[in-house]
């Protein structure tokens, strides 16, 4: 073991041979070459704070023991060779003298402090990787305290290491490292290191990113068009504008992606196009999209807003931006151009709360009244055109922006008002009005298009019927637009004074006299490209008219509608009936025909005239139905069961026997009579498949199919 004297003269012998006064030889410190592994590829300049432990070597472990310190150090990194930097920095040290292997002197305690600088190369194995050598060099000053006859001194070192960082954000990293170090003719170890960097971002973009300029990579031109806030979902998938760019450098850049940001109208900057490699010299459009938030929709003026545009490239393993900021014009919510007839479809919104309780308490206030040859679309239809009139709906022309002038220029700036704005003024042109029948019809479930024609623009609606369809019920094909074997019924909504069917004749012919011109735009096609925008702009509860109001204007309409389609026919039929004496088939038919239109007396007075003179099948099955239509159902499943006797094996007449056991509750009847008819018909039980319910909890989970169903009635015409 070594005396405290031994150790001491070891000490002072060591200091002589250095040139310098007393100082201990071996001292832990911060090693100059331990910073951050890896400058992050978008930054150029960082800075690492690092703590040390320090493990004297060879026979300076008997004089020292286990030290610790640290380093504050900076980089810089070169943008064009990412594998290397230069750095510099300073450290301190504190390292305990021991008398003896094992022993420390508590009052014995080398202090260092020392600059330096160095390089580092390296490369990054992994993108949030990297793996580095560094080499450095620098002065060191040391000193003990009084113990050991304060003695001080300085003289050169070296350090040389490897380092290991990993990559946690743009802006930070962690990292461990290992050196040895000597000071020279004092004191040599190995130095263990962990650091923590933080990485500055020259260029800011948005959204909080930073970028290290690329000089050869330029924006050279940036255009961008008017954005119109109702179709701020639209410029999500296609371009605002563009933005051309070009690679002057020789260098090929790779990765290239251009990022697009409106402050407060977009949450976070939209990657709009990404582009795998630029050669040297190449110029690129590139399209601007972005993901507006719907705080444009709060734009009530137009304004002009500063866009930021970002490129972001790739070069020899780093990455850098360019960064430039154009004007954009953000146009009011209201404002539109007619560049494509579909964009109105923006506007229709379904889902507008004022809109959806006015169409769905106009709806209930006209249910199970109307004949049942028509659709719910079409009754649906004639009863808002009813409470629209009721309400106070009148059509004006918008002095500022007429549809008659504005369709014919693409490029003016139309004003449209939301649905629930139409509501609130209770009027509008004719576009207004068609936005805002179209989103009644749509709160319904009723598909609705928008017709153009030259200089106008109104509706039409998807009757449910196929040209078949029109064939079968006596229909003229004539008064509907044929389009992919849709019936559409087209109405001129501006007639807000007029009944139904004159404004459904003149919308058909509108349509005739425009010919060619005339263009159908279904709103559900028109949706994919131009995705609806709701709008709650009014201040107070919007109601409808009072349900009897509604209900006097939707049966006066409907008796007009009746009264054209039924005459025809009921005439014909009549003719027939009296040349053929009274043909029960003929007779039968007739019934049917008054039973669809609403004259429930007129078609029992056919079914049992007929009755009277035989049991006749289809006559059983129509009176047995319009029992059922009555809320008779004990009597209306009598006559079903007379009907299995005329004619066993019947699909309608167990269907009838299963609805009718359905709604006395009779609901284990009502099953297997269901059974019997999924042998039958399967097609006809798929139709009704709530009368499969055995039990009254079952029936009440079914009970909204049943609602549905109710008034459809599966008519023999044989």
């Amino acid at each position: 073991m070594k005396t405290p004297e031994h150790a001491a003269t070891v000490l002072f012998l060591a200091l002589a041979m250095a040139g310098i006064p007393a100082i201990p030889q071996n001292v832990a410190q911060t090693s100059p070459m331990t910073m951050s592994a890896a400058t992050p590829a978008s930054s150029r300049f960082s800075l690492e704070l690092q703590p040390l432990l320090s493990l004297p070597l060879g026979r300076d472990s008997d004089v020292f023991s286990l030290g610790g310190g640290a380093s504050i150090l900076g980089r810089y990194g070169f943008p064009k060779l990412p594998f290397l930097a230069l750095e510099g920095g300073g450290a301190f040290g504190l390292v305990p003298v021991q008398v003896a292997p094992g022993k420390s002197i508590s009052s014995a305690t080398m202090n260092l402090f020392w600059p330096w600088a160095g390089v580092a190369l390296g490369f990054a194995p992994l993108p949030w990787m990297r793996l580095e050598a560094r080499g450095s060099a620098g002065y060191f000053f040391a000193g003990v305290d009084a113990s050991l006859a304060n003695s001080s001194g300085s003289n050169p070192m070296y350090a040389a290491g490897l380092d290991l960082d990993f990559r946690l954000s743009k802006s930070l990293s962690v990292g461990l490292g290992a050196e040895y170090r000597d000071f020279l003719g004092l004191y040599n170890d190995l130095a263990l290191r962990l650091g923590t960097t933080y990485h500055f971002q020259p260029l800011r973009g948005q959204g909080g990113a930073k970028y290290r300029p690329y000089t050869d990579l330029v924006i050279e031109k940036i255009e961008l068009d008017p954005m119109f806030p109702v179709l701020f979902k639209y410029y999500g998938d296609h371009p605002v504008g563009s933005v051309l760019v070009k690679n002057r450098g020789k260098i090929p850049i790779e990765n290239l992606k251009l990022q697009f940001y409106v402050n407060q109208y977009m949450d976070n900057p939209t990657i709009s196009a990404e582009v795998p490699f630029l050669k040297g010299g190449q110029e690129l459009k590139l399209d601007a999209v972005a993901l507006f938030n719907d705080k444009v929709l709060g734009i009530s003026e137009a304004t002009k807003v500063q866009a930021d545009v970002v490129v972001i490239v790739n070069v020899a393993g780093d990455s850098y931006g360019s960064e430039r900021v154009e004007t954009l014009r953000m146009y009011d919510r209201n404002a539109i151009t007619w560049t494509d007839d579909r964009r109105v479809a923006a506007f229709v919104s379904s889902k507008d709360p004022d809109v959806m309780r006015f169409a769905k308490n106009v709806a209930s206030a006209i249910k199970g009244r109307g004949p049942l040859a028509f659709s719910d679309a079409l009754l649906d239809a004639v009863a808002l055109h009813a409470a629209l009139a009721s309400y106070g709906l009148s059509y004006q022309t918008d002095p500022s922006t007429p549809y008659t002038q504005f369709s014919k220029d693409a490029t003016a700036i139309d004003y449209l008002q939301f649905p629930g704005q139409s509501l609130q003024f209770k009027a509008g042109d004719c576009d207004d009005l068609s936005i805002l029948n179209a989103s009644l019809l749509e709160a319904l479930g009723v598909q609705t298009a928008f017709i153009t024609v030259p200089g106008h623009i109104y509706i039409a609606f998807d009757s449910g019927l196929t040209p078949a369809d029109l064939g079968r019920r006596g229909q003229s094909s004539a008064d509907y637009i044929i389009v992919d074997q849709t019936a559409w019924v087209p109405v001129e909504i501006t007639m807000t004074k007029e009944d139904f069917l004159k404004a459904w004749d003149t919308g058909v012919e509108e349509w005739r006299q425009a010919g060619n011109a005339a263009h159908l735009y279904p709103v559900h096609d028109a949706w994919k490209l131009y995705e609806p925008v709701g709008f709650a702009g009014a201040a107070a509860v919007i109601a409808p008219p009072p349900d009897t109001v509604i209900v006097d204007g939707f049966r006066r309409s409907m008796k007009q509608i009746v009264d054209r389609e039924l005459g025809p026919q009921e005439t014909a039929l009549k003719n027939k009936v009296q040349g053929s004496q009274g043909d029960p088939k003929l007779l039968n038919s007739l019934g049917v025909l008054y039973a669809r239109y609403g004259y429930p007396d007129k078609a029992e007075a056919q079914f049992s005239a007929i009755l009277s003179k035989r049991e006749y099948f289809p006559a059983l099955i129509n009176i047995a139905n319009l029992r059922y239509l009555g809320g008779q159902m004990a009597a209306a499943r009598d006559l079903y069961l007379r009907a299995t006797k005329a004619q066993s094996g019947s699909a309608l007449a167990t269907l009838g026997l299963a609805r009718a056991s359905f709604e006395l509750a009779d609901y284990a009847a009502s099953a297997r009579y269901y059974a019997q008819l999924k042998a039958q018909s399967p097609d006809l039980a798929a139709t009704y498949s709530y009368l499969a319910a055995g039990s009254a909890a079952d029936a009440a989970t079914r009970a909204s199919d049943a609602d549905a169903l109710r008034n459809l009635m599966q008519w023999s015409e044989q």
